[in-house]
């Protein structure tokens, strides 16, 4: 058995038998059926409804049967598709392999197209024997020359296979393609529906109920489609992402980032993958190095601390308040780069202070794009902009001596992080707000423990028992000092959560 397993030896079996054949006529079945069903549509649609006598309730009771039709072709589709899948997958897992063999085979310096060839006659006579043994011995060149040195991050390699063995025009027209096929279909849906509603409040519900069986059951072969194309450019993501941050690491260790930019570009141009897998590595063991010597010279005695003063603290909430109240909430970006970076510029973790490099245009052009956004989902998309507050901020804040082209980022879940402050919410208003310091800790250590600051992972140990009990504190304070402490519990707030919040190790990347 061939060293790539049983899977590669069922795909050469089918492919050695002219299978390849099968692919095609499957793939031209599947558009032939595609287009039936989409002519049905259209036919329905122009001239059923377009047609007065179909007002007739003789008539309309007949409208349903080319419903049921689209139904019927479009589950027809959904099967089609799903056979087509089972009987291409052996093909398409041989044809992996051979476009493997012929990337190790140009980067090793050997002619990629004679073997390519060598291959297709082979393959053609059923000699299997051959294309197994070159599939086995290219398979060793790539395990002694890569992975038995490279250092590389997890999935690079298989990314970057991926990457020099496809093209990207074509991945960009693909997806393209697929969205504006998507965006079409969910066109087609609402105003069809609408319409119906809008010509037919009278007729039976059966109409309604079928049309939206077939429509769905149409979107989910769509959906299918289009996330096995998002998989796809994650991975071409996760490849560009490698090679960017190699680039900044250069950059940042004082090397000449443009040659290098340049050589990984060029050997990314002819399908040299072992320069590149080796030149990542290179750069990534250094990395690890830099992230080494940086905990090194954590002092773990340092303390967090928040040294803004409550005039201040007063003065910048007054100004953001009043400036999102004038512009009717408009200006919320502005005031909110505004109170980020006096919070930040203030904030001290284990010694180190922070700061904050993001701006108001950054944020006005994501934010007008995250509402825009929301149209179309009928606000669902509204759910995904907290989350996307938090990376922003991550992204943007640094801390004193970090390496910063490792960036910052949140990982939690939208979702969840939805979840937990509805959550949270709620219980303070049960409670009338007496253990609101409680449930406030709650929601803090879920958001800190997700954050990542310049490749750091963000611990927080605070207790809510614990901050319950400065709470009281700070209250009585406040009834002492005629409510006049109670301007300064934000700012003991703020100190109480850096003296707790700390600098852990590197996050893994990617």
């Amino acid at each position: 058995m061939s060293k790539y397993g049983e899977k590669f030896e069922k795909s050469l079996n089918k492919a050695a038998s002219n299978f390849i054949g099968v692919r095609k006529t499957a793939a031209a079945g599947l558009f032939v059926l595609g287009t039936i069903y989409g002519f049905i549509w259209l036919f329905f649609i122009d001239v059923l409804i377009g047609n007065e006598e179909f007002q007739d309730p003789v008539i309309t009771g007949f409208a349903v049967v080319p419903v049921f039709a689209a139904i019927v072709l479009s589950v027809a589709a959904i099967f089609a598709f799903g056979v087509w899948v089972n009987l291409c997958v052996p093909v398409w897992e041989y044809e992996r392999v051979v476009r493997r063999m012929l990337l190790i085979a140009a980067a090793s310096g050997d002619d990629a197209n004679a073997l390519k060839v060598q291959i297709e006659k082979a393959r053609r006579s059923g000699d299997k024997e051959f294309i197994s043994q070159t599939a086995d011995k290219y398979y060793d060149v790539y395990e002694e020359r890569v992975k038995s040195s490279a250092d590389c991050p997890d999935g690079f390699c298989r990314a970057a296979e991926w990457v020099m063995t496809h093209s990207k025009a074509r991945l960009n027209a693909r997806m393209a393609v697929l969205y504006a096929f998507a965006a079409m279909f969910l066109a087609h849906m609402i105003v069809f529906l609408t319409y119906m509603r809008a010509e037919f409040r009278d007729m039976s519900r059966s109409l309604e109920v079928a049309a939206v069986l077939g429509l769905l059951f149409s979107l989910m072969f769509v959906a299918g489609i289009v996330y096995n194309a998002i998989v796809r450019s994650k991975t071409y993501t996760l490849y560009r992402s490698c090679i960017d941050d190699v680039v900044r690491a250069a950059e940042f260790m004082g090397e000449d980032h443009a040659a290098l930019k340049a050589t990984l570009a060029e050997a990314e141009r002819k399908r040299d993958i072992f320069t590149v897998i080796a030149t990542v590595g290179k750069y990534n063991a250094l990395i690890e190095q830099v992230k080494s010597e940086k905990l090194a010279e954590t002092d773990g005695n340092a303390r967090g601390d928040f040294d803004g003063h409550f005039l201040q603290q007063l003065g910048w909430s007054l100004l953001c308040v009043a400036v999102t109240a004038v512009t009717l909430g408009i200006a919320f970006p502005v005031t909110y780069v505004w109170m980020l970076r006096f919070q930040t510029h203030h904030t001290i973790y284990d010694g180190k202070r922070l700061s904050f490099d993001g701006n108001a245009a950054g944020l006005i052009g994501n934010w007008l794009k995250w509402l825009v956004l929301c149209i179309p989902t009928l606000f669902v998309y509204a759910f995904t902009i907290p989350k996307k507050l938090l990376v922003w901020k991550a992204k943007h804040t640094h801390f004193e001596g970090g390496i910063k082209f490792l960036g910052g980022s949140w990982t939690g879940n939208a979702w969840m992080l939805v979840l937990v402050r509805a959550y949270t919410f709620l219980l303070t208003l049960l409670t009338i707000g007496f253990l609101q310091p409680i449930f406030t800790n709650i929601r803090i250590k879920y958001e800190r423990s997700r954050t990542v600051t310049d490749g750091r992972q963000i611990t927080y140990e605070g207790k809510g028992t614990e901050l319950l009990l400065w709470w009281l504190l700070w209250n009585f304070l406040s009834i002492v000092t005629l409510w006049i402490y109670a301007q300064c519990r934000k700012i003991s707030l703020n100190r109480w959560l850096a003296r707790r919040t700390h600098l852990g190790g590197y996050a893994k990347r990617h």
